[in-house]
């Protein structure tokens, strides 16, 4: 039985027993909200197996362990990208160089915050086309995960319903998965990367999907003097504003939700950072709309004409906040899109490396598809499937 099954499982018991959905979910949201918010045991093998980036055609790296200020142990990968050098193969037959031995590192650094479900690992194709497209450093990190046995809660077996709050950590990290807890992982991340003798000196672009998107706004809101640009993809304004959208039963009960992410309030903190947003016009977990009023909300913050974020339409570019939308772009595949990173590069290329036109969407507009909030329990099954295919959907073949 898997995560989905096991919501809809519970849903119809309770309905047996006479207990409305709502209940259920209000029982859901409350107690159980950070296994259904951070479900990184999947997809499976995600806590066993972890992708390293030679697999992924980068052989140089090196594998961290980062320990936080709250003494949590996260993983992390360093890939640096080379100005002019060739990979040789170190002591131990691991392939890795070293900055003294092999040229200059990138004047650039990408922070990787990775979408939920899955470990770093199931993002190395897309940190593979920043690095070689971008010609740029990736620095990646698996968020802090937590355990809860089945036994806890007299679940026998893995296919039992209890299987929901089980086993969900990210990666190989250590610790219990929580907003102020993903929030710190970043922070520590970051602050590896500011002491690092070389990277101190690149211009770091902080890069997130979906619940990263919130980790990495939060991240740039906190640390404006050394971040150089926000590039988000698919995320939300608050967590409770996304809820009457994926489980309308339970709008009225959106207080009990204590994992905020506050997307909407910190990216109003931000006044000067570029940032582009990228949203899948199909994204069945969250609705375009969200990802626009959050265009709206960086750009009315900047002190320039209002734009409200009611309407549908919108304009490409404005206030260095650039907005792009992919029509057919679902949740987990709005990356591997026609002319994706070409948007990326484009954005790259004028804001963060300083050789592209400002001006070169300024004219262009479009408009956000209208989504229509799901019925009964079928807006959390759906998110749920969604989340479950997010971490091997990120193994998907992505152009360079």
């Amino acid at each position: 039985m898997g995560f989905a099954d096991a919501i809809q499982w519970l849903l119809k018991y309770a309905t047996y027993l006479g207990v409305t959905a709502a209940t259920g979910g209000v029982f859901l949201l409350y107690f159980y909200q950070n296994s259904l918010i951070y479900p990184a045991n999947f997809p499976t093998g995600s806590r066993t197996v972890v992708a390293t980036p030679d697999e992924a055609g980068m052989p140089e790296y090196e594998n961290l362990t980062i320990t936080t200020r709250d003494n949590v142990k996260i993983k992390a990968y360093y890939i640096p990208y080379r100005k002019a050098s060739e990979a040789k193969e170190s002591e131990g037959g691991l392939r890795n160089r070293t900055e003294s031995q092999n040229g200059e590192i990138a004047d650039t650094t990408v922070l990787y915050c990775h979408a939920n479900a899955g470990n770093m690992g199931h993002r190395l194709p897309i940190a593979r086309v920043f690095h070689t497209r971008f010609k740029t450093n990736v620095v990646m990190f698996s968020y802090r995960g937590w355990v809860m046995g089945n036994a806890a809660l007299g679940g026998s077996h893995i296919d039992s319903p209890t299987f929901l709050v089980s086993l969900c950590r990210y990666g190989t990290s250590e610790g219990s998965p929580s907003e102020k807890g993903l929030k710190i992982d970043a922070q520590a991340t970051l602050n590896w990367i500011l002491a690092h003798p070389q990277l101190k000196h690149t211009k770091i672009v902080v890069y997130g999907q979906s619940i990263g998107g919130a980790v990495a706004i939060n991240l740039a809101a906190t640390n404006q003097e050394h971040i150089a640009a926000l590039i988000v993809e698919n995320t939300f304004l608050t967590l409770r504003k996304l809820i009457p959208f994926v489980m309308p039963m339970i709008r009225y009960f959106t207080f009990l939700c204590h994992q905020i992410w506050d997307s909407e309030a910190a990216i109003k903190t931000i006044p000067k950072m570029p940032i582009m947003l990228l949203s899948g016009g199909r994204d069945e977990l969250i609705p375009s709309e969200q990802m626009l009023a959050l265009c709206c909300a960086a750009r009315n913050a900047r002190g320039r004409p209002h734009v409200s974020g009611k309407e549908e339409t919108f304009e490409t570019d404005r206030n260095d906040v650039r907005f792009v939308v992919f029509p057919n772009g679902t949740h987990n595949e709005t990356c591997v899109q026609p002319g994706y990173f070409d948007a990326v590069l484009a954005f790259w290329n004028t804001f963060v490396v300083g050789n592209g036109s400002p001006d070169g969407a300024r004219t262009s507009s479009g408009t956000v598809p209208h989504a229509v909030p799901r019925k009964g329990a079928e807006g959390l099954v759906d998110a749920v499937k969604a989340v479950q295919k997010g971490g091997a959907g990120a193994n998907s073949h992505v152009g360079l």
